[in-house]
């Protein structure tokens, strides 16, 4: 039975847009796989750790479906746990005291 909803889904789907994630094709299945791959592989490309720590800047998609996620502390951790050790290690130190943005979505069409 199919999932009812899945918020990895906002990772892999493909707009044409700059700030898209990118073009894939998914085959039945293996959805779940393949989901988690989109994901992370655009997690890795755009979220941003600041300030050694301090400030974590998440993707837009995040801020548009924050229900989706929990909300800002939902959201943050489900991003880092997406990203590897090394990248989290300076927001893991900080113990929640590190304060989130959301970056601009670039709504610029991908050209060739």
């Amino acid at each position: 039975m199919p999932l009812a909803f899945d918020e990895r889904i906002h990772f892999a789907l493909y707009s044409a847009a700059r700030s898209s994630p990118a073009m894939r094709v998914f085959s039945a299945g293996s959805l779940d796989v393949q989901f988690g791959q989109a994901t992370a592989e655009y997690l890795r490309r755009t979220v941003r750790i600041e300030q050694e720590g301090a400030v974590v800047v998440l993707p837009r998609q995040f801020y548009w479906y924050s229900k989706d996620f929990g909300g800002e502390s939902g959201a943050l951790d489900f991003a880092l746990a997406r990203l590897d050790d090394e990248v989290v290690d300076p927001v893991d130190r900080r113990r929640g005291n590190v304060k989130l943005h959301y970056d601009k979505f670039d709504w610029s069409l991908n050209r060739r």
